[in-house]
């Protein structure tokens, strides 16, 4: 009985995530056995479609070197620290993923797969590219300013920035 109710919240929880989420799981070759079902509001593709191998969907992104090697590691039974993926949408837009992967060991201690949840960062990454856009504008405005600009912190009022002008 317990069993079945620990089975029952955990496929609640994993058929239930948000709509940027989803949960995977792939054997040792690396291909998908199980995906929630919603990888179709992450990514645009139904369960069956991804039911590949997890390469199928990176893109060319030189940092994806390290995904593959995140996931062998994870094969060989070491856990790995969350990493970010370059993956395509269904709609072939680049969407980039954080990955938090586990090994997956069957009844002998083996690790036979790989289990993990993927959320995808694309909004965030998008933001912070804008932001960082921003602060290197206002950087070389405040730079090259032929005008005295200078910055002073409450409460002492103390200078903490000023530009070559000053």
């Amino acid at each position: 009985k317990q069993l079945a109710e620990s089975e029952l919240k955990y496929r609640r929880l994993v058929e239930n995530l948000g709509k940027d989420y989803f949960f995977y799981r792939h054997d040792a070759n690396g291909i998908f056995d199980y995906l929630s079902p919603s990888i179709t509001s992450a990514l645009g593709y139904s369960q069956k479609e991804f039911l590949t191998h997890f390469s199928t969907y990176l893109t060319e992104n030189p940092r994806n070197k390290e995904v593959l090697k995140h996931t062998a590691l994870t094969l060989h039974g070491i856990e790995q620290p969350a990493y970010e993926v370059e993956i395509y949408h269904k709609d072939r837009s680049v969407h980039w993923l954080e990955v938090t992967e586990t090994p997956l060991r069957g009844p002998s201690g083996k690790v036979i797969g790989v289990e993990g949840l993927a959320h995808d960062i694309t909004e965030s990454k998008r933001l912070q590219s804008i932001l960082m856009e921003s602060e290197e504008k206002y950087r070389a405005l405040f730079e090259t300013s032929r005008d005295a600009l200078m910055i002073l912190e409450p409460p002492t009022w103390k200078y903490s920035q000023a530009n070559k002008a000053t």
